[in-house]
Parts: C-alpha cells; sequence; structure tokens
C-alpha cells in the first residue's frame, strides 16, 4: 500500500467486528489478519478484478469464511435492536 493513512495501523478498530461484515473496498486483503474470531464471515466489495485476485489469494487457509462481490451489489440492511 503506498498510501500510509491506508496501512495497516488504521486497522485497529477492526478486532471488534462481530457477525457478518461488509467490508467496502477490500483492496488486496491486507486487513484481513486484523479481524477478530468473532467475524463469522466478510463480505468483501471490490471492483478492481487485479486487487480482488489478491484479496482471494490472501483469503485462502484462513478461519473466517471471505466471499467476493463485485459489479452491481444489492444488499439488504438490517439495524441492530
Amino acid at each position: 500500500m503506498r498510501n500510509k493513512r491506508n496501512r495497516p495501523g488504521g486497522a485497529a478498530g477492526l478486532g471488534s467486528a462481530r457477525g457478518d461484515v461488509l467490508d467496502i473496498g477490500i483492496g488486496s486483503g491486507l486487513n484481513l489478519p486484523f479481524y477478530s474470531g468473532e467475524v463469522r464471515r466478510i463480505y468483501g466489495v471490490e471492483p478492481s478484478s487485479e486487487l480482488q485476485k489478491l484479496a482471494r489469494k490472501r483469503s485462502v487457509g484462513k478461519a473466517i469464511d471471505v466471499e467476493f462481490l463485485s459489479g452491481a451489489v444489492a444488499m439488504r440492511y438490517e439495524p441492530r435492536r
């Protein structure tokens, strides 16, 4: 990553994520190791096929299920109660 603001130190808040996570702009997947074991599944949205390919490689063998989405994506939002 060339942008210092987007380096893994900026991923500190990912450890508090739980359940299903929508990661918009998952990029090359550099932040995948920072998600806690309480994340069940990550839906990674990335329009760049090059970055998505890198992220797919990084997701292999992870304890968290990662599903990659591209193109037009519609997801239903359900607020926490």
